[in-house]
């Protein structure tokens, strides 16, 4: 890609108002769902450090909503290293923040969402009735051997869809939905090549 596509990325991802604003009127788009992206959270190794950043990054996210009322909404981040911290700061970013709910960047460090020790998290998500965005993540929690001498396939061309997808097969099948019926989760990019 152009090194000006890039530099045009970089300079539209942080903005709110000079960009963002006039393009989502531009294009006749009401209201946007913020979020905090890929590395996010999840790759802090640092439990305490996770817990200070989730909340400094969704207080970031209420500035922006409460400084343009019905034209933001956001999913939280979540420090998923300490569950018992995730599920407070979820309740914080729902109950006080007003989010619409919360956004996971795949893994956290090499651990999945089926994992036991997360059950609270959707236990908590079908209480508040509100979503889980399983977004893809980086680094990947592993090296596959089918992407050996092929590096075009990593990242969103092909390794993130499959990952993600991959993870929210695990989810689906670990019986997360059996156990919290009223979860959600949310998958971007046309299902994360679920549907095909």
């Amino acid at each position: 890609m152009q090194p000006e596509f890039y530099a045009d990325m970089a300079a539209r991802l942080p903005d709110v108002t000079q960009l963002r604003l006039p393009d989502m009127d531009a294009n006749g788009i009401a209201m946007q769902v913020l979020s905090l992206t890929v590395p996010g959270i999840e790759v802090e190794v640092d439990p305490v450090r996770a817990v200070e950043n989730a909340r400094f990054v969704n207080d970031s996210l209420a500035e922006i909503i409460a400084a343009h009322p019905g034209r933001f909404a956001a999913f939280a981040a979540l420090p998923l290293q300490d569950p018992d911290a995730a599920v407070v700061e979820l309740h914080r970013a729902v109950e006080q923040l007003g989010f619409v709910g919360a956004l996971v960047n795949d893994h956290i460090l090499g651990v999945y969402l089926d994992d036991s020790r997360f059950d609270q998290l959707w236990a908590a998500l079908a209480e508040l009735k509100v979503p889980l965005y399983l977004h893809p993540g980086m680094p990947p929690a592993d090296e596959w051997h089918v992407l050996s001498a092929h590096p075009e396939l990593g990242g969103a061309l092909w390794s993130c869809q499959a990952t993600t997808g991959g993870h929210a097969m695990r989810v689906v099948m670990s019986g997360v939905f059996d156990r919290h019926p009223g979860a959600t989760m949310i998958l971007g990019h046309a299902g994360e090549f679920l549907p095909f």
